[in-house]
């Protein structure tokens, strides 16, 4: 399966603005087993055998969304150094803010605040995809280098792993260069 094929597979969930002046929206989105399938192949993952969304999302202001919920999946990596399959349980926090682009005319200003827990997004076509933001969220939660639990951390020195005696005198790297020098 591509990934843009698989890509079609993923539902959208589309907000506009508007939609949530009155009264806050509720998100339950919750992938099917092809839908995990397809995200699944689209990260090279193993597996992911669920993948639920629930959010809040609400009007800031007359062009801007704030999303906020919890995503929750459990997933299935393959170990990078034994290749053995393990699952782990992902439970990440969903702020995001949606803005509409604003024309030099519009006297609506939106204030963003930089020091904000929001993560902010441009809403497209007056809309904001909140299924799309949990996709990236996922993405960017995933474990670049995945090691199974059962391993030993690796040691974060060379040094670390060597249990004889420290050399008293280190050989600097620059040492051979000093030997070049002419006299």
């Amino acid at each position: 399966m591509t990934d843009a094929s698989a890509l079609d597979l993923l539902p959208t969930l589309l907000v506009r603005p508007e939609e949530a002046k009155r009264a806050p929206i509720r998100i339950n989105l919750s992938l099917d087993e092809k839908e995990c399938a397809a995200l699944a192949a689209i990260h090279g993952l193993e597996g992911i055998s669920s993948f639920v969304l629930k959010a809040e999302v609400r009007a800031h202001g007359k062009r801007a969304l704030k999303a906020d919920g919890n995503l929750i999946a459990d997933v299935t990596y393959k170990c990078g150094v034994t290749l053995e399959p393990y699952s782990v349980a992902l439970h990440v926090p969903l702020k995001q803010m949606f803005v509409a682009k604003l024309d030099d005319r519009d006297g609506d200003a939106i204030t963003i605040d930089p020091l904000d827990e929001y993560d902010v997004d441009g809403l497209r076509d007056g809309e904001a995809d909140i299924a799309d933001a949990a996709y990236q969220l996922f993405a960017t939660s995933l474990d670049p280098f995945p090691r199974h639990p059962s391993l030993a951390d690796a040691p974060a020195d060379a040094n670390d792993s060597y249990d004889g005696e420290a050399d008293e005198n280190p050989v600097s790297p620059f040492a051979v260069l000093a030997q070049l020098k002419p006299q």
